[in-house]
């Protein structure tokens, strides 16, 4: 099996442990609010959304 190394860009993390684990409680325990957050950094929009997501977890 051939590898590659991995390029030295990719070698710095985009956040520490404890930023990470704070992003992860929120988008578990109100993911709306995160995904929300991450869409309005991340995205352009040309008009705000009237719901963030429909879906029942307890459906699987």
């Amino acid at each position: 099996m051939k590898t590659y190394p991995i390029a030295q860009s990719n070698r710095t993390p985009l956040c520490d442990e404890a930023q990470y684990q704070s992003m992860y409680a929120e988008s578990i325990n109100d993911s709306d609010a995160f995904w929300a957050k991450q869409a309005k950094l991340f995205l352009d929009w040309d008009k705000d959304w009237a719901q963030v997501s429909n879906v029942d977890y307890t459906q699987g």
